[in-house]
Protein backbone atom coordinates (compact mmCIF):
# COMPACT_ATOMS: atom_id res chain seq x y z
CA UNK A 1 0.00 0.00 0.00
CA UNK A 2 1.54 3.57 -1.37
CA UNK A 3 0.42 7.04 0.76
CA UNK A 4 -1.63 7.71 -1.47
CA UNK A 5 -3.61 4.57 -1.40
CA UNK A 6 -3.62 4.41 2.27
CA UNK A 7 -4.60 8.90 2.22
CA UNK A 8 -7.49 7.55 0.01
CA UNK A 9 -8.93 6.27 3.27
CA UNK A 10 -8.70 8.93 4.97
CA UNK A 11 -8.76 12.29 3.52
CA UNK A 12 -12.14 12.28 2.26
CA UNK A 13 -13.27 12.75 6.04
CA UNK A 14 -10.63 14.70 6.71
CA UNK A 15 -9.90 17.33 3.71
CA UNK A 16 -8.72 20.24 6.11
CA UNK A 17 -5.99 18.02 8.04
CA UNK A 18 -2.14 18.58 6.14
CA UNK A 19 -1.09 15.07 4.85
CA UNK A 20 1.93 15.16 7.19
CA UNK A 21 0.16 15.15 10.47
CA UNK A 22 -1.84 12.21 8.76
CA UNK A 23 0.84 10.13 8.33
CA UNK A 24 2.26 11.05 12.11
CA UNK A 25 -0.57 9.79 12.86
CA UNK A 26 -0.74 6.89 11.32
CA UNK A 27 2.92 5.34 12.62
CA UNK A 28 1.47 6.20 16.00
CA UNK A 29 -1.79 4.26 15.38
CA UNK A 30 0.45 1.19 14.01
CA UNK A 31 2.38 1.24 16.93
CA UNK A 32 -0.57 1.55 19.27
CA UNK A 33 -1.84 -1.72 17.39
CA UNK A 34 0.60 -3.79 16.75
CA UNK A 35 1.39 -3.37 20.64
CA UNK A 36 -1.38 -4.09 21.49
CA UNK A 37 -2.50 -7.24 19.31
CA UNK A 38 1.22 -8.32 18.24
CA UNK A 39 -0.03 -8.30 14.65
CA UNK A 40 3.37 -7.25 13.38
CA UNK A 41 5.53 -10.39 12.65
CA UNK A 42 8.28 -11.66 10.52
CA UNK A 43 11.22 -13.26 10.05
CA UNK A 44 14.79 -11.19 11.60
CA UNK A 45 18.48 -11.67 10.19
CA UNK A 46 19.42 -14.97 10.86
CA UNK A 47 22.39 -16.24 12.75
CA UNK A 48 24.19 -19.69 12.99
CA UNK A 49 25.34 -21.32 16.35
CA UNK A 50 29.02 -21.13 18.09
CA UNK A 51 30.47 -23.75 19.95
CA UNK A 52 30.62 -22.53 23.53
CA UNK A 53 28.69 -19.31 22.99
CA UNK A 54 24.69 -18.75 24.85
CA UNK A 55 24.26 -15.26 23.72
CA UNK A 56 23.43 -14.12 20.27
CA UNK A 57 22.44 -10.41 19.53
CA UNK A 58 19.16 -9.94 17.59
CA UNK A 59 18.84 -7.28 14.54
CA UNK A 60 15.76 -5.80 13.98
CA UNK A 61 14.56 -4.55 10.73
CA UNK A 62 15.16 -0.79 9.75
CA UNK A 63 13.06 1.80 11.56
CA UNK A 64 11.79 -1.14 13.68
CA UNK A 65 12.35 -2.46 17.00
CA UNK A 66 11.84 -5.81 18.63
CA UNK A 67 8.92 -6.20 21.34
CA UNK A 68 9.25 -9.99 21.75
CA UNK A 69 9.73 -13.39 20.34
CA UNK A 70 7.24 -15.40 18.67
CA UNK A 71 9.32 -18.53 17.46
CA UNK A 72 13.18 -19.49 17.43
CA UNK A 73 14.46 -22.62 16.09
CA UNK A 74 18.09 -24.01 16.02
CA UNK A 75 18.77 -26.67 13.41
CA UNK A 76 15.42 -26.65 12.18
CA UNK A 77 14.30 -27.66 15.90
CA UNK A 78 11.66 -25.63 17.98
CA UNK A 79 12.79 -23.82 21.22
CA UNK A 80 11.00 -23.38 24.21
CA UNK A 81 10.75 -19.60 25.94
CA UNK A 82 12.48 -20.14 29.63
CA UNK A 83 13.14 -17.58 31.67
CA UNK A 84 17.12 -18.39 32.97
CA UNK A 85 16.31 -17.53 36.41
CA UNK A 86 13.89 -20.15 36.41
CA UNK A 87 16.39 -22.36 34.95
CA UNK A 88 18.90 -21.85 37.32
CA UNK A 89 16.63 -23.00 40.01
CA UNK A 90 15.85 -26.44 38.10
CA UNK A 91 18.82 -27.44 37.23
CA UNK A 92 22.41 -27.16 38.99
CA UNK A 93 24.62 -27.40 36.58
CA UNK A 94 22.49 -24.88 34.46
CA UNK A 95 25.60 -22.64 33.99
CA UNK A 96 27.91 -25.20 32.41
CA UNK A 97 25.30 -27.18 30.49
CA UNK A 98 26.22 -27.85 26.72
CA UNK A 99 24.26 -29.58 24.60
CA UNK A 100 24.28 -30.25 20.53
CA UNK A 101 21.19 -28.27 20.33
CA UNK A 102 19.73 -26.01 23.24
CA UNK A 103 16.12 -26.33 24.06
CA UNK A 104 14.85 -23.35 26.16
CA UNK A 105 15.76 -20.07 25.18
CA UNK A 106 15.12 -15.87 26.80
CA UNK A 107 14.84 -13.29 25.36
CA UNK A 108 16.60 -9.98 27.00
CA UNK A 109 15.68 -6.44 27.06
CA UNK A 110 18.93 -5.31 25.62
CA UNK A 111 18.06 -7.31 22.19
CA UNK A 112 20.20 -10.95 23.07
CA UNK A 113 18.87 -14.11 22.59
CA UNK A 114 19.93 -16.51 25.09
CA UNK A 115 20.51 -20.14 24.52
CA UNK A 116 20.24 -23.00 27.10
CA UNK A 117 21.95 -25.19 27.21
CA UNK A 118 24.68 -23.68 25.60
CA UNK A 119 25.38 -24.80 22.08
CA UNK A 120 28.07 -27.25 22.08
CA UNK A 121 28.25 -27.61 18.03
CA UNK A 122 28.68 -24.29 15.40
CA UNK A 123 27.09 -23.88 12.08
CA UNK A 124 23.70 -24.90 13.15
CA UNK A 125 20.92 -22.53 12.18
CA UNK A 126 19.20 -20.15 14.46
CA UNK A 127 15.62 -18.90 13.05
CA UNK A 128 13.91 -16.35 14.25
CA UNK A 129 10.39 -14.74 13.96
CA UNK A 130 10.04 -11.43 15.89
CA UNK A 131 7.33 -9.22 17.10
CA UNK A 132 7.92 -6.06 15.74
CA UNK A 133 7.09 -2.57 16.49
CA UNK A 134 7.61 0.86 14.64
CA UNK A 135 10.41 3.69 15.77
CA UNK A 136 9.83 7.23 16.04
CA UNK A 137 11.93 7.69 13.21
CA UNK A 138 10.09 5.16 10.93
CA UNK A 139 8.87 7.26 7.47
CA UNK A 140 7.16 3.77 6.81
CA UNK A 141 4.27 2.02 6.54
CA UNK A 142 4.85 -1.61 7.09
CA UNK A 143 2.72 -3.45 4.38
CA UNK A 144 3.20 -6.77 6.49
CA UNK A 145 0.16 -4.59 8.64
CA UNK A 146 -1.36 -2.51 6.22
CA UNK A 147 -1.96 -5.67 3.73
CA UNK A 148 -4.64 -6.65 6.33
CA UNK A 149 -5.18 -3.94 8.93
CA UNK A 150 -5.02 -0.89 6.73
CA UNK A 151 -8.98 -0.26 7.64
CA UNK A 152 -8.31 -0.48 10.51
CA UNK A 153 -5.41 1.86 10.67
CA UNK A 154 -7.44 4.37 9.18
CA UNK A 155 -9.87 4.35 11.38
CA UNK A 156 -7.40 5.29 14.29
CA UNK A 157 -6.14 7.62 12.22
CA UNK A 158 -9.83 8.97 11.93
CA UNK A 159 -10.76 8.87 15.57
CA UNK A 160 -7.55 10.69 16.42
CA UNK A 161 -7.64 13.36 14.67
CA UNK A 162 -10.94 13.69 14.96
CA UNK A 163 -11.32 14.03 18.58
CA UNK A 164 -7.60 16.62 18.38
CA UNK A 165 -9.24 19.84 20.24
CA UNK A 166 -9.19 23.18 18.53
CA UNK A 167 -9.04 21.68 15.45
CA UNK A 168 -11.53 22.73 11.95
CA UNK A 169 -12.36 19.33 11.90
CA UNK A 170 -12.97 18.55 14.72
CA UNK A 171 -15.66 16.11 14.64
CA UNK A 172 -16.33 14.39 18.23
CA UNK A 173 -20.11 11.74 17.15
CA UNK A 174 -17.68 10.52 14.15
CA UNK A 175 -14.48 10.69 15.62
CA UNK A 176 -16.00 8.46 19.06
CA UNK A 177 -17.48 5.99 16.05
CA UNK A 178 -14.05 5.47 14.46
CA UNK A 179 -12.92 4.91 17.68
CA UNK A 180 -15.25 1.83 18.71
CA UNK A 181 -14.28 0.74 15.50
CA UNK A 182 -10.33 0.34 15.79
CA UNK A 183 -11.25 -0.72 19.62
CA UNK A 184 -13.53 -3.59 17.73
CA UNK A 185 -10.33 -4.32 15.18
CA UNK A 186 -8.10 -4.60 17.95
CA UNK A 187 -10.02 -7.31 20.24
CA UNK A 188 -10.28 -8.96 16.37
CA UNK A 189 -6.58 -8.81 15.64
CA UNK A 190 -5.56 -9.90 19.22
CA UNK A 191 -7.79 -13.20 19.32
CA UNK A 192 -6.14 -14.11 15.41
CA UNK A 193 -2.88 -13.34 16.90
CA UNK A 194 -3.67 -15.82 19.45
CA UNK A 195 -4.92 -18.42 17.40
CA UNK A 196 -1.92 -18.17 15.04
CA UNK A 197 -3.73 -16.63 12.35
CA UNK A 198 -2.44 -12.62 12.36
CA UNK A 199 0.92 -12.36 11.73
CA UNK A 200 3.62 -12.59 8.72
CA UNK A 201 6.22 -15.28 8.69
CA UNK A 202 8.07 -13.93 6.17
CA UNK A 203 9.87 -10.20 5.43
CA UNK A 204 7.44 -8.16 3.58
CA UNK A 205 9.30 -4.88 2.60
CA UNK A 206 7.83 -1.99 3.67
CA UNK A 207 6.26 0.80 1.99
CA UNK A 208 7.90 4.55 1.75
CA UNK A 209 5.49 7.70 2.57
CA UNK A 210 6.22 9.16 -0.44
Amino acid sequence: MTRDQFLVLVTPVLPECPVPLIMVTAIEVIEDFVRRTSAWAQVIDSDVTFAGVSEYQLSAPAKASIMDLQAVSVGGAPVIPRPMLRIAKESSNWATATAARPSHYEFTGSGNLVLWPTPSESGLQIDVVARLVPVDSMTELPDAVMRTYRFAIADGVKSRLMLMPGVDWRNEALGVHHGERYEAAISEAASRTISGGSTAEHIIPPVKFG
